[in-house]
């Protein structure tokens, strides 16, 4: 009855109650038992380029892009994950752009696998005058780096990074899903 909880010695009572609450949050810390993204994850295959927008206000635009697909790496299905990429030039300070992709990426890949292909193209890009063929000649012209972020649990893990190779591909090229 209450009258004799109240007067159980502290120690005893938190005892208790600190088992109980074991006993309840164990079967939550066991289904957290999946691996960090970091070493569940690796980027499996990439192809990369900017993106020909073709002439805006006068001159010729093109946008860092990549097409990765990952692997997991690890011996559990994924759960699935956010992804996100945010695009550097090399030796600068501070990111350019960023893309949140929507959605969960590699729901459900099994061990092993390699997902379906992830676009990645950014918002941000080169506007430039001039032919397209001497476009990475011209002194304005700084490479890309995109790197790859995953996810989830609350947590960010670095999945990768794509070197952006110096391709001009022609937006036609990409589908009608980019």
């Amino acid at each position: 009855d209450l009258y004799r909880v109240m007067l159980m010695p502290r120690r005893i009572l938190l005892g208790a109650l600190l088992a109980g609450t074991l006993v309840v949050l164990a079967p939550l810390t066991a289904c957290s038992s999946a691996p960090a993204l970091d070493k569940a994850v690796q980027i499996a295959e990439s192809t990369s380029g900017y993106v020909d927008l073709g002439i805006v206000n006068g001159q010729t635009k093109l946008v860092p892009y990549a097409s990765i697909r990952v692997k997991n790496v690890s011996d559990q299905p994924l759960t699935g994950f956010q992804l996100s990429a945010s695009f550097w030039r090399t030796g600068e300070d501070g990111q350019k752009d960023e893309l949140q992709l929507q959605g969960l990426v590699a729901k459900g890949l099994a061990p092993g696998a390699i997902s379906d292909p992830i676009i990645i193209r950014a918002n941000f890009g080169y506007s430039l005058a001039g032919a397209r063929a001497d476009f990475f000649k011209h002194s304005l012209f700084v490479d890309f780096t995109i790197k790859v972020l995953g996810k989830t649990a609350g947590r960010i893990y670095k999945i990768g990074e794509v070197k952006v190779d110096r391709t001009i591909i022609a937006k036609d090229a990409l589908g009608p899903t980019t």
